[in-house]
C-alpha cells in the first residue's frame, strides 16, 4: 500500500498551485501518479518506486492536448498515461534471468552426464 501513502502525502503536502494561464489540463490521479495542472504538451514524472518491476530513474509521460484535455487512448477511449519507459530495463533483466536459467540447466545436465559416466566406470572396475 505504498502507493496509497504516496497519494495521501501528495494530497496533504502539495499545496494547490494556481493553474497556468490559458488552456491547461486539470490535475488528476491516474491510479499510479498524481499529475499536476499542465499546459498543452507532454508532462513527465519519474516512474513510481513502489512497483517492483518499474525503474524509478525512468520517466512516465502524459499528454495534454491543445484543447486542455488529457490524451485518451484510441482503443479504450480512457485517459491514458504512458508508463512503457518505466519497464524499459525489465525486459533486459528478464533476458538475463533466462540466460542464468539455461546456464543452470546446462550445468545440471553436464553434472548428471558426468555422474552416469563415473558410475559406469566404477561399475566396470567393480
Amino acid at each position: 500500500m505504498k502507493w496509497l501513502h504516496y497519494y495521501n502525502t501528495l494530497q496533504t503536502a502539495a499545496p494547490p498551485s494556481l493553474p497556468p494561464a490559458g488552456t491547461f489540463c486539470n490535475r488528476t490521479w491516474d491510479g499510479w501518479l498524481c499529475w499536476s495542472d499542465s499546459a498543452p504538451g507532454t508532462a513527465m514524472q519519474l516512474c513510481p518506486d513502489y512497483f517492483q518491476d518499474f525503474d524509478p530513474s525512468e520517466k512516465a509521460t502524459k499528454v495534454c492536448n491543445l484543447d486542455g484535455q488529457w490524451f485518451r487512448h484510441p482503443e479504450s477511449n480512457r485517459i491514458w498515461s504512458n508508463y512503457t519507459q518505466c519497464q524499459m530495463y525489465t525486459k533486459d533483466k528478464l533476458m538475463f534471468a533466462f540466460s542464468l536459467y539455461y546456464l543452470a540447466i546446462v550445468g545440471h545436465g553436464l553434472s548428471v552426464v558426468s555422474l552416469i559416466i563415473s558410475l559406469c566406470i566404477f561399475s566396470y572396475f567393480k
